[in-house]
């Protein structure tokens, strides 16, 4: 594990074997199609992408609403997500997005209330999580015209 984060996720490559595994967990294997984690859904884990890709979904409508789901991208191998917790352990609001595996996919889990303070973290977001309700409807049009043969152009 020491390893595979060091190599494939930037805000590691300065630490330690001591200092990752401070905050490593283990491996978690997901199989095709499985959610690895609801929008909202409070998970005391940052997960990296070790292997396969996942799909990211945020919802679509007011609270009183049926949601629409709307795809907003995939991650990849040394991609990781819910790391929001990184700045509030006690994040009230959960995962911004949902996360589910395309095909089968295996992360490496990094327990998000370890002894990360003082650890010295450069981290690529993405911005999945703050994409508004006008920017998703968006999204979510143009992918009804692209599976009904229309374009943009």
């Amino acid at each position: 594990m020491f390893t595979f984060l060091r190599h494939y996720v930037p805000w590691f490559a300065n630490l330690n074997e001591d200092e990752v595994y401070s905050v490593a967990e283990h491996w978690r294997e997901f199989s095709s199609k499985a959610t690895i984690i609801d929008e909202r859904q409070r998970v005391n884990q940052i997960f990296v992408i070790k292997s396969g890709v996942c799909e990211v979904y945020r919802f679509l409508g007011a609270e009183n609403e049926k949601k629409r789901r709307v795809f907003v991208g995939n991650l990849y191998v040394g991609d990781h997500f819910n790391h929001q917790l990184l700045r509030d352990h006690e994040n009230p609001i959960g995962c911004p997005f949902t996360v589910i595996a395309k095909d089968d996919v295996e992360c490496a889990t990094l327990v998000a209330v370890g002894d990360w303070i003082g650890l010295d973290l450069d981290m690529k977001v993405h911005p999945f999580g703050e994409l508004t309700q006008h920017e998703l409807m968006k999204i979510e049009a143009t992918q009804i015209c692209e599976k009904r043969g229309f374009s943009n152009s």
